[in-house]
This record gives C-alpha cells, structure tokens and sequence, in this order.
C-alpha cells in the first residue's frame, strides 16, 4: 500500500512538473512571437519610409524636408536592425539611399527648423545657417535668425548658399585670429614643448602617451600621461 502511495506521489510530481515546463514554453512562444510582430512591423515601416525617400527624390528641391524627416526616423528609431542591418550608414550604402554626409545635413535641417523655415531658406542655405550659427562664439540660435530675416546687416532672403558660406568663412577666420591673439609667447612656447615631450615619450614606446602645456603658480609647466604598462618600456630605452 505504501509502495503504491510513492508511485502516485512521483506521478503526480511528473505531472506536475510537466505542466510547469508547458508553462514556460508557452511563455517564450509568446514572447518570440511579439518579438517577431515588433521585427515585421518595424520592417515595413522601415520600407514605407525607403519608398517615401525614392518618390522625393525626384523633387528633392521642394520635398527635401519629408526625406530628412524619413532619414531622421530611420537613423532615430534605428528601423535598420529590422532590415537586418547593422547601422543607418550600412542602409544608405546598401540600399543606395543616397551619401552619407548628404543625408546627416538633412537630418540636421530637419531638427533645428521647422518645415516653414526650412522650405522658405532652401536646404542648402538652412545648412550654410546651421554652419554660421556653430561658428561663431555668441550663443545665438539659428531659427531666431531665420525669423528676423536678417543675417548681420544683410537681408537673409538677398542672400544665396554662397553668401552664406561666406559668411561662415569670415567667422571662423575672426574667431581664429582672435585666439591666436590671446595666446601669449610663453604659452606658444610651452605648448610646443608639450608637442615635443609626446611625440618623444610615444617614440620610445608609450603610443597612447599625452603630454599638455599647464600653467602652475605662475611658471609653465610639461605635464604628460603616460600608461602604467610603457613606463618600463621608455626606462630601458
């Protein structure tokens, strides 16, 4: 009798232990089949906005906010791992979108205008403004120039992609001459010094070496990083 009590006892262990496992299994279907849903409907997204870019392509002149918008949602959302891809450079290059860089300025239209602005100045010129706005030292913003209508003195409409640049140019040209004023002979020295230290300390085996130029309690100073593992390296040598 107490035998037969056992092998029900195991039975029912067995059975029981069974419907745990059906359990899980059920668990992990489900899981793999939302996973598989979620892979599928990022897939077709992915494919309605490759679709959307090929038609605007063709009057990219005018349509060249919704392709940076697709693009911005394509690299953003990262709808490429749906297509089997590895990143948003790999889907320009293999779906022959378009360049990479051409791509990155459209996104970066898209973020910083509205499609009214954006329209209204041109996708090269939004650009060129993105470019200004970067350049110079002032916190300015790039929507509020678009808005006033006025770049500097110049009317902003007056001006083409080239004047723009031009622009860009003369701020970076400024700005440069204004640091380079500011450094003074010592400091041009220190750092040349600094250069020199690096380039001797990575030379005698320390290749992720560092050395930079610091001032402290008023004299110059050498200071350089040098990894643990080379400093017997560059004591042999």
């Amino acid at each position: 009798m107490a035998k037969k009590k056992v092998r029900a006892g195991r039975t029912a262990a067995r059975k029981g232990g069974g419907a745990k496992v059906e359990a899980a299994t059920a668990l992990v279907e489900r899981a793999r089949t939302a996973a598989g849903a979620k892979k599928e409907r990022d897939a077709s997204r992915a494919e309605e906005l490759l679709a959307l870019i090929e038609r605007r392509k063709v009057t990219i002149a005018e349509d060249f906010y919704d392709i940076g918008a697709a693009l911005r949602e394509l690299a953003q959302d990262k709808l490429y791992a749906a297509l089997g891809l590895r990143s948003f450079e790999e889907l320009l290059a293999k779906r022959g979108v378009m360049g990479r860089t051409q791509a990155f300025k459209l996104i970066e239209v898209v973020k910083t205008f509205s499609r009214g602005q954006a329209l209204a100045l041109g996708q090269e010129k939004a650009y060129a403004l993105i470019r200004y706005t970067a350049a110079t030292p002032a916190d300015d913003d790039p929507r509020e120039i678009a808005s006033s209508g006025k770049l500097g003195r110049r009317s902003l409409a007056a001006m083409g992609r080239r004047d723009v640049e031009d622009a860009v140019r003369d701020v970076r040209t400024r700005v440069r001459g204004s640091a380079k004023a500011k450094v003074s002979p010592e400091e041009r020295a220190a750092n040349a010094a600094a250069r020199t230290w690096q380039a001797a300390l990575r030379a005698s085996g320390a290749k992720k070496a560092t050395a930079k130029a610091r001032k402290v309690e008023g004299a110059w100073c050498v200071e350089a990083r040098v990894a643990v593992d080379a400093v017997s390296r560059i004591v042999r040598r």
